[in-house]
């Protein structure tokens, strides 16, 4: 599900933002809004949209998610703790990491491209709730749910807290999970295909021309192996369960 509401809030020394909280850090220039999750947080991303609270919507068996992007003018350690829904119904909070990109692809049009190389690009989420910003640079916290199938419908709030560097309370932030009466089913019977491509070296090949005998079905087995998944007879992948 995207989630289009963002969030902008400028941090002022010992100011006050609306229904945000208080500042007590004496570091100016701290931004932060929400994002949806299927949006790319660049380090070039800069705040936009209206102000407002995040908001996660959900069925019931889901996972959901939401970003929450942070930009500062000064080098700056930050930490984001997050109160529990209600019992259950606990966000989990990720740092989104970057992925250095220094060639892109040959073919693509430049108006499809996230970015032009050399770019870090965000990816992997590391299982820490802690972000060293540097000035000038976005990041962006990922923060999720698991509604577990007996949850009840309905809305409930919690607060998110960003702290600065020796324990210093920034401000906090109000996040909205709203439950659909809708359950998901856990034992889904989808069947999929893996493919991908490399180069017969990475798969110790070393120079083997395409169409070598054998060469595609030990590759295949190989990739079978690694996913899992159920193979045919030439040890290319078919199919096999989620």
């Amino acid at each position: 599900m995207e989630f289009p509401w963002l969030l902008a809030v400028f941090l002022l020394p010992a100011g006050f933002v609306p229904g945000q909280g208080k500042s007590s850090s004496p570091k100016a220039g701290l931004q932060a809004w929400w994002v949806s999750p299927v949006r790319q947080v660049l380090t070039s991303s800069l705040p936009g949209g209206s102000q407002g609270e995040g908001r996660i919507e959900a069925a019931r068996g889901e996972v959901e998610a939401i970003q929450l992007a942070l930009r500062s003018e000064v080098p700056l350690r930050v930490t984001l703790r997050a109160r529990p829904f209600e019992k259950g119904l606990v966000p989990g909070i990720r740092a989104v990491g970057l992925v250095p990109v220094r060639k892109g692809t040959r073919w693509t049009p430049k108006e499809e491209k996230v970015a032009l190389p050399p770019a870090d690009l965000p990816d992997p989420l590391f299982p820490v709730n802690t972000i060293d910003l540097k000035p000038g640079r976005t990041r962006s916290f990922w923060v999720d749910v698991r509604v577990p199938e007996g949850t009840k419908p309905g809305t409930r709030e919690t607060l998110l807290t960003l702290r600065a560097e020796q324990g210093r309370e920034i401000f906090s932030l109000s996040l909205a999970l709203r439950v659909f009466p809708v359950t998901v089913p856990q034992d889904g019977k989808f069947r999929l295909t893996n493919w991908f491509s490399v180069r017969p070296s990475y798969l110790g090949f070393g120079k083997a021309r395409p169409g070598r005998p054998g060469r595609e079905a030990r590759a295949g087995g190989r990739q079978c192996g690694f996913w899992r998944t159920a193979c045919g007879p030439t040890g290319r992948t078919t199919s096999g369960p989620p």
